[in-house]
């Protein structure tokens, strides 16, 4: 819905350029502005320009030489001022038609586009205290706006009162009146009244010709906007001697072209889907002992057409398990301490991926993956399984698994079976692992087990701690400590360390510091010598 509609003679516009300044002018403000009727097909001009003046809050009549003798005005004024929307505006100094002349409007006749002008600021006063405000998007800072008419109106100023819109009509035909008394007027009425049908019909023809040019203009836009066949057929159709028939007919030509260009040309082939296999996987060592670690070294290979994409949404994983069958399913393996089938190995699961390029691209990686301390020795297949969880869409996933021999051998205590005795507290050391002389602080623990025997009735606050030699500080975590012990039983502790801080330092010992619940302060040590290098 337009805020203000602006009726004017179209002479005004097309010959001397007085009306679309105003347009602009309004649009500054912020207003919504309406003044190029077009009228749909099948519509009539009373209907149209009825609705389009209900729907506006506002209407500007442009009151000029041209416009006072117009009936067209005279309706679209008549209309505004009975529905109490009516703000007139003098483009000329001109008395306004009858029943028009009460209504005080704007002079804008020596107007040139100049904002701060009094009497435009007197006609967006009237327009704000009709309707408000313009809710559009102002343009702040315009003070000016292009006002070149092309053509000058000169028109004789009569002073009020010395007549009403036209004037000169009214002295013809008093002229006229006094020549038919005296028996010469009727040839020269008749001749007044051709000349006046005359140019009702030229006004009427130019108008008609106006709204032809406005369908034809929105015909032919929506037509270029769909710019299908069907669009321009349809354009034809409804505008069969439009402006643009001969561009229709040639855009018909190019888009039919195309077309059959398009049917019979070779479609591209469709690229295959991923295809991931493993290229090889290779191990450290051949066997390991409990609780140990073995480095795994794996290639992959996209043997599809289709990129396969890394860890992230939609991305592969490898998963590295044991197994007794040389089998392992497709299938996300969940880790455990203890042996069971296709078992995820600690620090198993490859999830920080690369993306593995189409047509036979690869990606290499190495892990390092721990046998867990309960598993039982004997002979395994370390299996690595691509994309357990079916993310990747791929051709096939039979070449998705490989296995290769692995041994595990029973892990060797060290220097186990020491006993002692802080505080009266009997601790005996029965295992300390990993295997061998050397902790990775990659994926591995250092793990300590014991038994103890508390004296009878009493309460004794326990921790175990390692200790090491080398500069800095090693930083190491404990998930589970003994914490307050009563009675006998036994005990495993687990220490993490926190990587580069503890490289290149050697662990020498597991203390064990002991108190009576009581007296927190009364601790009594022992170290059980052990000697570990870390890296």
């Amino acid at each position: 819905m337009a805020d203000i509609f602006i009726s004017y003679k179209r002479e005004d516009q097309e010959e001397h350029g007085r009306v679309r300044p105003i347009a602009e002018a309004l649009s500054a403000e912020g207003y919504d502005v309406f003044y190029d009727v077009q009228v749909p097909p099948g519509s009539s001009w009373e209907s149209v320009l009825q609705s389009k003046i209900n729907a506006a809050r506002a209407v500007v009549v442009l009151w000029s030489q041209a416009s006072v003798d117009s009936d067209w005005v005279k309706e679209e004024a008549e209309m505004a001022k009975n529905a109490g929307k009516l703000i007139p505006v003098f483009l000329d100094p001109v008395q306004p038609p009858f029943g028009f002349a009460r209504i005080e409007g704007a002079n804008l006749s020596d107007w040139i586009g100049d904002l701060d002008n009094i009497e435009w600021k007197n006609l967006v006063g009237a327009i704000k205290a009709r309707i408000g405000a313009g809710e559009g998007v102002t343009q702040p800072g315009v003070t000016r706006v292009a006002y070149q008419p092309t053509k000058t109106v000169t028109v004789e100023k009569r002073a009020p009162g010395s007549g009403g819109g036209g004037g000169m009509m009214k002295a013809v035909l008093m002229v006229i009146g006094l020549a038919i008394l005296a028996g010469v007027g009727v040839v020269a009425y008749n001749s007044m009244q051709q000349s006046r049908i005359a140019q009702d019909r030229a006004d009427d023809i130019a108008v008609d010709d106006a709204m032809t040019r406005g369908l034809d203009e929105r015909a032919w836009t929506e037509a270029k906007s769909a710019d299908t066949v069907d669009a321009y057929r349809r354009y034809l159709a409804e505008r069969p001697t439009g402006a643009y028939r001969a561009e229709a007919i040639t855009r018909i030509e190019e888009l039919e072209a195309a077309r059959a260009a398009a049917e019979t040309s070779t479609p591209e082939p469709t690229p295959t889907p991923a295809d991931l296999a493993f290229r090889g996987v290779r191990l450290g060592a051949t066997s390991v002992a409990q609780g140990g670690t073995v480095r795994v070294s794996t290639d992959l290979i996209n043997l599809g057409g289709t990129d396969a994409p890394g860890s992230g949404r939609g991305g592969y994983m490898v998963d590295y398990v044991l197994s007794r069958d040389a089998t392992a399913p497709v299938r996300f393996a969940t880790y455990s301490d203890t042996w069971s089938e296709d078992a995820l190995l600690r620090g198993g699961r490859a999830s920080n991926t690369q993306a593995v390029p189409a047509n036979r691209g690869t990606q290499s990686w190495i892990e390092t993956v721990t046998v867990p301390e309960g598993w039982p020795a004997g002979r395994f297949n370390l299996c690595a399984v691509a994309d357990p969880g079916g993310e990747v869409e791929e051709s096939t996933t039979a070449n998705n698994v490989t296995c290769i021999p692995l041994e595990v051998t029973a892990a060797a205590s060290t220097t186990s079976g020491a006993s002692y005795r802080p505080n009266g507290v009997y601790i005996e050391v029965t295992r300390v692992w990993p295997n061998g002389d050397t902790i990775s602080l990659t994926n591995q623990d250092f793990a300590v087990s014991f038994t103890y025997s508390v004296p009878a009735g009493r309460r004794m606050d326990v921790q175990v701690q390692p200790r090491y030699s080398g500069p800095g500080t090693c930083h190491w975590s404990a998930p589970s400590q003994p914490g307050t012990l009563v009675g006998n039983g036994n005990f495993t502790v687990r220490f993490r360390f926190s990587g580069n801080d503890c490289r290149n330092k050697t662990l020498t010992a597991v203390n064990f510091r002991v108190a009576p619940e009581s007296n927190s302060n009364d601790w009594d040590s022992a170290d059980h010598a052990v000697r570990y290098g870390m890296r």
